[in-house]
């Protein structure tokens, strides 16, 4: 995020695995100028008289010269970019597409180059008005998603925002088991399972046997006994695995605590890892389909006896039952990323994300390949229709006769053969190998060379 004209502010970003987290407090400002936070500017090209801007998963066209505030807002994307999942719903984001001009002196006085150039921009940007005081904002950057992933990801957004103010910003994703947080107060704060007793940054990664904690200052400027960190995480240990100079464990449970000297390390993290009680470890199959308008259930499972299951952002219509069985009819189609979990005796839970693509009908559930590959059968799914069409032969060589000048031609390949198999038995779960040919080439000098056709 960019964020202009602006005289105090905390903006941390949290890269997590497939989403980056941009959280905005404070901006607080006495200019009399417009204070904006740029989400995107893209460059769509100078022959562009308008831009599709997905909106909530609709596709909209915005025109040269355009700008208007997006009502309702959870998400927006732009094809072959990516996308942005705006949490809480705010009501001051701005969609525009408009021409820039400028120079490269404009932003280096030293530059020689004086041309102008121009570009239409599509932009997002929250509009935080004139002189605004604690504004905020909070988005996830979805790179390379498409629209409709994008949509998906929005209706179960995979991290959570456990605090965004000016004393505490911090994220959480249960499904990778990460806590990250940034304190900005001189005496700490708390942040889910994180504690702390000065400012700092601190990011947790909680696995099924082990928890993983780094420590570090940001700021580069605690010195002496005030670069001393002192964090407490709410978590049991069985066991210390491994600590980096500077860290000194205090306690290992009921809670783990921790020492961790950071003055003159430069911003450097410092770590440790814990060893746990074991959590559950889910087993059942990761990805389920259902029909729209027609009951369907699956069962979550894990290796663990006695565990107890959770489910949340299940398609509408479905719920989950006290067995660990989600059953229901769905009534609106699209893909769900719904978070499942399985808790064990010892209270130790783990998280995964269970894919659901709901549909209207068979017709819409297919796979293409073009090349060698493997699939696993989805939850829900007995049997499927193979479509798989050959290679296609290579053609015969050719060879100029000598003194001549005429050619002798070879003849063309054939064409590949077409198969279709209906009501092929499937078991889900099963990893299946799908090989892809390629058609063959022939790239002989010599006349009448034969070269077989590629495997299908």
């Amino acid at each position: 995020p960019l964020v202009t004209g602006v005289q105090t502010c905390a903006l941390p970003i949290f890269m997590l695995e497939n989403e980056v987290i941009c959280l905005g407090a404070g901006i607080t400002a006495g200019s009399t100028n417009e204070i904006h936070t740029t989400v995107e500017n893209r460059a769509m090209g100078t022959a562009s008289s308008s831009a599709t801007l997905y909106v909530n998963g609709a596709a909209t066209s915005r025109s040269l010269a355009s700008s208007t505030t997006l009502a309702n807002l959870t998400n927006c994307a732009i094809e072959g970019v990516g996308g942005y999942h705006f949490f809480n719903t705010p009501g001051n984001v701005q969609a525009a597409f408009e021409q820039d001009s400028g120079t490269w002196g404009a932003i280096h006085p030293s530059d020689s180059n004086t041309n102008t150039y121009s570009n239409n921009y599509l932009k997002l940007y929250f509009k935080h008005g004139v002189r605004p005081t604690n504004a905020t904002y909070a988005y996830a950057i979805l790179p390379a998603m498409s629209p409709s992933s994008v949509t998906a990801y929005s209706r179960n957004p995979l991290t959570e925002i456990i605090s965004n103010s000016t004393s505490v910003q911090a994220v959480k994703n249960v499904s990778l088991g990460v806590v990250a947080a940034n304190f900005w107060g001189n005496s700490g704060g708390t942040a889910d399972l994180i504690s702390v007793n000065r400012a700092c940054s601190v990011i947790t990664y909680e696995m099924s046997d082990r928890i993983s904690v780094g420590v570090s200052d940001p700021s580069q400027s605690l010195s002496g006994t005030n670069g001393v960190i002192t964090v407490t995480l709410n978590r049991p240990a069985t066991g210390t695995l491994t600590v980096d100079p500077g860290v000194t464990v205090v306690q290992t449970s009921p809670t783990i605590q921790l020492r961790a000297d950071v003055a003159g390390l430069g911003g450097a993290t410092l770590h440790a890892t814990f060893s746990m009680d074991p959590a559950p470890v889910i087993t059942s199959n990761l990805n389920f389909v259902a029909m729209a308008g027609t009951p369907a259930s699956y069962q979550i499972t894990s290796d663990t006896a006695g565990a107890t299951y959770g489910a949340s952002g299940l398609p509408p219509g479905m719920s989950l039952y006290g067995s660990g069985q989600i059953y229901g009819t769905p009534t609106a189609t699209g893909t769900y990323t719904a978070s499942i979990s399985a808790t064990g005796a010892s209270g130790r839970t783990e998280y995964a994300i269970l894919t659901i693509q709901v549909v209207g009908g068979l017709g819409e559930l297919s796979y293409t390949y073009g090349l060698s590959t493997t699939w696993i059968c989805p939850a829900n799914v007995t049997s499927v229709q193979v479509e798989a069409w050959g290679a296609g032969g290579a053609g015969g060589s050719a060879l100029r006769t000598p003194d001549t000048g005429s050619v002798e031609y070879g003849g063309g390949g054939a064409g590949g053969a077409y198969a279709r198999k209906t009501n092929y038995p499937v078991t889900p779960g099963t990893t299946y190998y799908i090989n892809v040919g390629v058609g063959a080439a022939n790239n002989s000098s010599v006349n009448d060379t034969t070269v077989a056709g590629g495997d299908s």
